[in-house]
């Protein structure tokens, strides 16, 4: 062996992967095995039971009610968890909380436990009858002979009433609840109090699953609340400044009032059961501006840096002395407002002092690359914002529809003449083509002056080559649409060749501005 061995590789922490559905076949083993567990507990048995404790107890009629027993069946547990695992999630194995607020004989516990792994399952049941009896179910979940061998999270099922008992046994672990359960069809003001109490103590991207009543009204999350108040608000606000006619007022709307951490409603849908045909409503908490990655939003853009030497060295000069003065250097100025954007996952970032900064992501709905860029402020895309964006891309998608190109031979003759491009000579491969695309070991060519060329193509478009978008997606378009052309991979193209991807371009920004208008059409906002 070396006298210097060299030291083991530390292991590298993989990033958990997403949960994902189960599969058919170990679902129906799942589901066996459920079945197994409460095989004894049939819900009419479960009602009686809980009825007569109610009786017994001498409720009033709202309390008696209030404390009705219901439950969700296997398949709508599933299909619920699943919503989340696809759409709103993730869900990790081993990890979050799953609360089932009301647990009955903790049938929606179980069920939760055999359909995700998370790293604990609670449930919290006011009437001793139904907690015994989902106390002795919950011995045969342990069990292996009624559960097969797989990867089982703990189940507490606690005996307490959540509303008078909050504090003691709700609060403490409200962070770390990812997914919450009330069917509360029967719930009355004090349990939904007590919802809304915990849903504002629950984290970021949690998931809480209401039946017949939603949550509060002030927690979720509406970019468009009273628009006729905000708009009268708005109207009257502009038509107080002097010198400006009525008509060429431009009403803005001040942003609706919503929770900075509030939710927002991602389901909705009608469930069958044996008990009824209640609503089951799904929320998500999200901080503000509210969005999932791949929403439309309007965003505050970063003012472009200052050009030349001179700016660089007064920013740096800058900085230096705010740094020698113990202050924080300046946040970056503002830029363009009211941009149409995508929103992107942000970022976190380390300063040269190794504080953590947050970087606010989005990519421009006119950018065709797609790229993420830091912008200094996101809201919400708002229905009036995207009745603005309606008008501007409606239009866009008309002008692009007529762009014509007159003589694209011409126009690439041209091109090729000011870039000084010249055809493949005479006794060599391809003579009197263009390569477009550099062999191994080769330099120079077509292929490395592809956007130059796309420069000088522009103009041809008429006056939208002037386009910043434009530009992009033509750039993007052309490598491939001279591929296209090339059908027997020469690597070279005749100019007709050349002028026929040019000319294939209109049709390329027709796709990208109708696709932008497509997902305008399509959103909902929050």
């Amino acid at each position: 062996p070396s006298p210097n061995p060299e030291p083991p590789a530390e292991p590298s922490e993989e990033e958990p992967k997403p949960a994902e559905p189960l599969d058919e076949e170990a679902l129906k083993e799942r589901h066996a095995a459920f079945r197994a567990i409460f095989q004894a507990l049939p819900a009419v048995e479960v009602k009686q039971n809980s009825r007569k404790e109610r009786e017994e107890k001498g409720f009033d009629e709202q309390v008696f009610k209030n404390f009705a027993y219901s439950e969700l069946e296997f398949d709508v547990i599933n299909s619920l968890l699943d919503e989340v695992k696809q759409k709103h999630g993730p869900l990790f194995a081993g990890q979050g909380l799953f609360l089932d607020l009301g647990s009955g004989v903790g049938k929606a516990c179980v069920a939760s436990a055999l359909l995700h792994g998370f790293q604990k399952v609670v449930g919290v049941e006011s009437l001793q009858v139904l907690h015994d009896a989902g106390t002795a179910a919950l011995a045969k979940y342990t069990d292996p002979e009624f559960v097969p061998e797989v990867t089982k999270p703990e189940v507490q099922l606690v005996q307490g009433d959540f509303v008078a008992e909050f504090d003691e046994k709700i609060e403490p672990i409200a962070k770390e609840v990812t997914v919450c359960l009330a069917v509360s069809s029967c719930y009355g003001e004090e349990q939904l109090k007590a919802m809304t109490k915990l849903a504002n103590l629950m984290p970021e991207g949690s998931i809480f699953i209401t039946c017949t009543h939603t949550l509060e009204d002030s927690l979720i999350i509406d970019v468009n609340r009273r628009p006729r108040q905000r708009r009268a608000v708005a109207t009257k606000r502009a038509l107080r400044q002097r010198g400006l006619e009525p008509k060429g007022v431009e009403i803005v709307l001040d942003p609706a009032v919503n929770d900075p951490a509030g939710w927002r409603q991602v389901y909705e849908k009608e469930v069958k059961m044996e008990w009824g045909s209640p609503r089951v409503y799904m929320f998500r908490k999200h901080l503000y501006p509210y969005c999932y990655p791949g929403d439309l939003c309007v965003v505050t853009l970063v003012a472009p840096a200052p050009e030349g030497e001179d700016g660089e060295k007064k920013d740096a000069k800058k900085e230096e002395a705010k740094k020698e003065e113990g202050k924080e250097a300046e946040k970056p100025a503002e830029g363009e407002k009211g941009v149409f954007a995508i929103f992107a996952k942000p970022t976190q970032v380390q300063t040269e002092e190794g504080e953590e900064r947050t970087i606010m992501n989005a990519v421009l709905l006119n950018d065709a690359s797609e790229e993420p860029r830091e912008v200094l402020h996101i809201a919400p895309f708002s229905e009036e914002e995207r009745q603005k964006a309606l008008v501007v891309y409606q239009d866009l998608v008309a002008t692009t529809s007529e762009v014509q190109i007159a003589d694209a031979e011409s126009s690439v003759k041209a091109a090729l003449e000011k870039l000084e491009f010249a055809a493949v000579p005479e006794g060599e491969p391809h003579e009197g083509m263009f390569k477009f695309r550099a062999e191994e070991g080769e330099e120079g060519g077509l292929a490395e002056a592809a956007a130059r060329m796309v420069d000088e193509l522009l103009p041809s478009l008429g006056p939208m080559g002037g386009e910043a978008w434009v530009k992009t997606v033509a750039s993007l378009a052309w490598p491939e649409l001279l591929q296209k052309q090339d059908a027997e991979g020469t690597g070279a193209l005749p100019i007709e060749g050349l002028a026929q991807a040019w000319l294939a371009v209109p049709e390329r920004l027709l796709q990208f501005v109708q696709g932008r208008l497509d997902k305008i059409e399509a959103h909902v906002p929050p």
